[in-house]
């Protein structure tokens, strides 16, 4: 985090970061000026299952996001993430016993 924070174009902001190791996550807080990670959630550094724990880890994901979008400078709000790309919708060619599908210049077959 002392590296994002480094990068941060504000650094005047608060940083957050999740630590998940099998089942179990933690939640971090880096406020401005400081070198070391709080814990973040009323858990006090508790590791929460994801099972176990699914509504508070909801929450608290819930939380950040608020919190990240709320700040200017760094908003999310405005940036545009471009759909996932499209699967290629393949079709059986009897004649060739192959799957193919259309790219909109040629057909492409399958290897």
């Amino acid at each position: 985090m002392t590296t994002a924070r480094a990068a941060n174009p504000n650094p005047n902001e608060s940083m957050y970061g999740i630590v998940t190791v099998g089942y179990y996550s933690r939640f971090y807080e880096l406020q401005p000026g400081e070198g070391q990670l709080r814990d973040y959630s009323s858990h006090d550094g508790t590791p929460l299952h994801i099972k176990h724990h699914e509504q508070e880890i909801d929450a608290i994901l819930c939380e950040l996001v608020a919190l990240t979008q709320s700040n200017s400078g760094t908003s999310m709000s405005n940036t545009q993430i471009p759909p996932p790309p499209q699967a290629p919708a393949w079709v059986w060619d009897e004649d060739a016993e192959k799957y193919k599908y259309w790219d909109e210049t040629e057909w492409v077959w399958q290897s």
